[in-house]
């Protein structure tokens, strides 16, 4: 019970997206294109990252592993806690014709990705709580207030228009893409001040005082084929690239937009302070097994909840992603990329400023190094491979924090990366 209620609130999941890796969507593709004129490719990204619960905790969660103190502990719990983590699967076509729009600059992007993504903060009380219980709180008062938890599955169909320009030793990239998106859940809670429970010190009763917004689909069934919701989003890209210096600057902003929720979404809006007597709770997030006196029960305290809810839709902003980055090239054979990432809308603390380092082994194969700090968690440090394929493939894969996945106790992110294009 604790464990299923903790992943539901706190959406706690599993292994970094641009979060934590410059271009997932791979824009730059538009941009590098010059002797080929088409580009097909996928993309897959996943990242969990933490400032205080590390790797181990995370994994034992989700495996459903016993959690003892001793790993309870080993997380380095502050006064404002985040998690974050995102999973992308996704396909792209991109083409340069010949003539289109009556000139041969312009092009058009097709793509299809189907994202998750979960975020939360919670504070050292509401950590303390879910995995210790109430006790330690006999004659004092638990502070919730702040935690903000979000978890959405959606899929997004994008179509957009790229121009290409040379103007001397310059050459410029624009792209402008527009997204239909089809909602397939949602989940939002968020605890406003004051929001706190105060345990009685010999345990006679508690006061619950919530003040909260609760936004959600309904959880009947959420299957990939659902649609619960609609929206759009716009997508923007802009390259510029020095040719004579091998300079390149870019920035890229996604899921500029919103999701409208179907009618049989819920929200519940609570300002109320409830008190409970007669109960004996060793564990807040365990009531099943507590002891309630005759007038009450847990069927009474659910209905109680629910009759708050307001079936009606709801109109959410969608997590948006901002990417800058600045590459240069020295001898061929090494290339430098800086940059930042931000995500809006999603409890995202700090952007993630990162710096990778392309190594190319030969003409085919590159080693690529990264380091980053910021984001939802601390340092990362990243390997990864990149290749050319029989001529029109290219493979990208890696992890921008391996450190995390040797030392997982040390360590507060996980990551998996993979591209796959072909040219033609």
């Amino acid at each position: 019970m604790r464990k299923s209620i903790f992943l539901l609130l706190a959406t706690l999941s599993y292994c970094i997206v641009n979060a934590q890796v410059n271009d997932i969507n791979r824009y730059m593709s538009m941009h590098e294109l010059d002797s080929c004129k088409s580009e097909t490719g996928v993309i897959f990204n996943t990242f969990a990252a933490s400032n205080s619960i590390n790797n181990k905790f995370v994994n034992s969660l989700l495996n459903n592993q016993f959690i003892d103190n001793d790993l309870k502990r080993s997380n380095n719990i502050k006064e404002n806690n985040y998690f974050g983590s995102e999973d992308i699967i996704g396909a792209y076509f991109i083409h340069l014709p010949d003539s289109f729009l009556n000139t041969n600059t312009f092009g058009y992007r097709i793509s299809f990705e189907n994202y998750n993504h979960r975020d939360m903060k919670f504070s050292d009380d509401f950590y303390n709580l879910v995995f210790y219980g109430n006790k330690q709180y006999a004659g004092n008062e638990a502070d919730l207030s702040g935690f903000s938890s979000s978890m959405i599955k959606l899929q997004k169909f994008q179509f957009g228009i790229f121009k290409k320009s040379t103007m001397l030793t310059s050459k410029f990239t624009y792209y402008v893409g527009l997204s239909l998106i089809k909602g397939q859940s949602d989940h939002f809670i968020r605890f406003y001040d004051p929001t706190s429970l105060y345990t009685a010190e010999t345990g006679e009763y508690i006061d619950f005082q919530v003040l909260m917004n609760y936004f959600g689909t309904d959880t009947v069934r959420s299957k990939f084929t659902d649609i619960k919701g609609i929206g759009g989003a716009a997508n923007v890209f802009f390259a510029w690239e020095n040719t004579s210096t091998d300079l390149t600057v870019s920035l890229s902003m996604n899921y500029m937009g919103l999701l409208r929720w179907f009618d049989n979404s819920f929200t519940i809006h609570l300002d109320s302070t409830y008190h409970y007597e007669g109960m004996e709770i060793e564990d807040i997030l365990n009531l099943g097994e507590a002891t309630f006196s005759s007038d009450m029960d847990m069927d009474s305290i659910t209905e109680e909840f629910f009759n708050e809810a307001d079936t009606s839709g709801f109109t959410r902003i969608l997590p948006e992603r901002m990417n800058l980055q600045v590459s240069k090239g020295f001898n061929d054979n090494i290339l430098i990329t800086a940059g930042a990432t931000y995500l809006i809308n999603a409890n995202h603390p700090l952007p993630v400023f990162y710096a990778v380092s392309d190594i190319y082994y030969n003409k085919k194969v590159a080693y690529y190094l990264s380091v980053a700090y910021g984001g939802y968690s601390n340092f990362q440090f990243g390997l990864g491979l990149s290749a050319k394929l029989f001529k029109q493939y290219k493979l990208r894969l890696g992890s921008s924090n391996m450190l995390g996945m040797f030392l997982p106790e040390q360590y507060y992110c996980q990551n998996a990366y993979l591209s796959l294009s072909y040219n033609f």
